[in-house]
């Protein structure tokens, strides 16, 4: 998921979320272990109808690294 601005990084869109498969991808979790951190709260998401988000900020502050 992107959003317009482009003020970040000369033209291109910043990346503001990650799906679940993304996020997982990014942090050596199991699956069931993401989903119920995801669940409880220790992962920030946001649901839009059946989809499951992760804000990459609060992500990135809670595992480290930089997005991509």
């Amino acid at each position: 998921m992107t959003t317009p601005d482009t003020s970040n990084d000369g033209g291109s869109p910043q990346r503001i979320a990650y799906t679940v498969k993304e996020a997982q991808e990014r942090v050596p979790l199991p699956t069931s272990t993401f989903y119920k951190a995801i669940a409880s709260g220790d992962i920030l998401s946001v649901r839009v109808g059946r989809k499951i988000l992760i804000p990459v900020k609060p992500f990135h502050t809670k595992f480290g690294g930089s997005p991509a």
